[in-house]
């Protein structure tokens, strides 16, 4: 949509081409009165009809050898303003294409926002669609819809064509997340009793799904799985009873086991090594949180800070070094509820970047640029009067960048790992 400035300026435009021409027709026709005079001696010996023709080309001519000056020198101010707001006063280019979701056409559709700010909705029917996560060789978004009836996995071209759809069950599909060299598909899919964990693999040759099956099936709710960086493990929360636990199963689903058994720990993710797993721990889902680290195997636990909030998820810089997260309200309200942080990956060093309820993707990849890119700045959703929008911080604090602005919710944002800058 147009901004009020925009439409100003083409405003100006129309009303300076509009204005020109009856100025310069004016013009002409005061030349042809008061200077003229010698042209119209020389046509007297022809017919009236000859004179008025004369008369009429010197003022049109006049006219619009007028018009043209008028447009190079007064309606360039107004282009110039349509170009200003385009390309000097749009967001500084992000370096990278991010994928999000959006309901601003009455229905949550996927959303692409370009390097340099643009927007452009790649999804337009009446489901609900979610969840899109980039391929690691960024050709491909997978995202869920229940355009069928129930959620399904999909996948489509970042230009919004090529779209296919991959399961076609009576279950629900969820959490879906890609393996690290991009041939398979990672997701829950949950039926009235129990879920299970399943791999989806693809051929993204012929752009279809060969086949799926699933490697772990609990009487429990399973979420939030993720890929080890070497694809070789799964780690996820296994729940039962509103109660949930950090579980890990080798990826053709052997050895599952819980790595802590506390009431509550999960909202998992690994380090871009793979030798940590960074998680929450706590009495209760609503209860203040301690960030831990474990070892895939369940040793060097180690005890990182406690966060007077609930449901705290926290996710790796690019490098490994620091840890981003974000908290959820809760009943009663906690001191430190709805906040981003950073801290170094040692539990030092925090500092608060946005205050309110903020949202990071969850279930981040660490092995490829999703939240956190290159140039240090966390993509995340801010809620405020009602409303999400998207933003960017820089993770020492020094900036804060609004990224959309509409009167529609903004969400589930994540970068493109490959960047068209580069």
């Amino acid at each position: 949509m147009f901004s009020s400035q925009v439409v100003g300026a083409l405003l100006l435009v129309a009303l300076g081409l509009a204005g020109g021409a009856a100025l310069c027709f004016a013009l002409g026709q005061a030349y042809w009165t008061s200077v003229g005079l010698r042209a119209r001696k020389e046509l007297r010996a022809s017919s009236s009809l000859q004179v008025l023709s004369s008369r009429w080309l010197y003022s049109l001519a006049l006219g619009w050898i007028g018009l043209a000056a008028l447009m190079i020198g007064g309606d360039a101010v107004a282009i110039k303003s349509v170009y200003q707001h385009y390309l000097v006063t749009a967001p500084p280019p992000l370096h990278r294409v991010i994928a999000y979701v959006s309901d601003r056409n009455g229905s949550n559709d996927i959303w692409l926002m370009d390097e340099y700010g643009h927007t452009r909705a790649l999804t337009f029917d009446m489901a609900n669609e979610r969840q899109p996560r980039w391929s690691p060789d960024g050709r491909w978004i997978a995202f869920l819809s229940n355009r069928e009836g129930n959620d399904d996995i999909f996948m489509m071209s970042p230009e919004g064509n090529l779209s296919k759809q991959l399961t076609h069950t009576p279950e629900d599909e969820d959490w879906i997340s890609w393996s690290p060299d991009g041939s398979e598909l990672l997701f829950t899919r949950g039926g009235l009793v129990g879920s299970q964990l399943c791999i989806l693999k693809l051929d993204v040759i012929r752009e279809v799904a060969t086949a799926d099956h699933c490697i772990f099936t609990s009487e429990g709710k399973i979420n939030k799985p993720s890929f080890s960086p070497d694809g070789r493990q799964i780690v996820f929360n296994l729940g039962h009873n509103g109660h949930f636990q950090l579980w890990i199963v080798d990826r053709d689903g052997s050895d599952p086991r819980a790595l802590d058994r506390a009431t509550q720990s999960g909202i998992a993710a690994w380090s871009p090594d793979g030798k940590q797993i960074v998680y929450r721990l706590a009495a209760d889902y609503n209860k203040p949180s301690d960030v831990e680290l474990i070892a895939p195997d369940g040793t060097s636990r180690r005890y990182l800070r406690h966060i007077e909030a609930s449901q705290v998820q926290a996710n790796w810089s690019p490098d490994g070094k620091q840890l981003c997260f974000t908290s959820d309200p809760s009943d009663p309200p906690l001191a430190e509820m709805g906040r981003l942080g950073v801290m170094n990956a040692d539990g030092t060093g925090l500092k608060w970047l946005d205050k309110g309820e903020n949202w990071v993707y969850w279930q981040a990849q660490s092995w490829q640029i999703e939240t956190w890119d290159e140039q240090d700045r966390i993509l995340y959703s801010h809620k405020e009067n009602g409303q999400y929008d998207l933003y960017l911080a820089n993770a020492d604090g020094s900036d804060r960048t609004r990224l959309t602005d509409t009167s529609a919710n903004e969400f589930h944002a994540v970068f493109s790992p490959v960047s068209p800058l580069q």
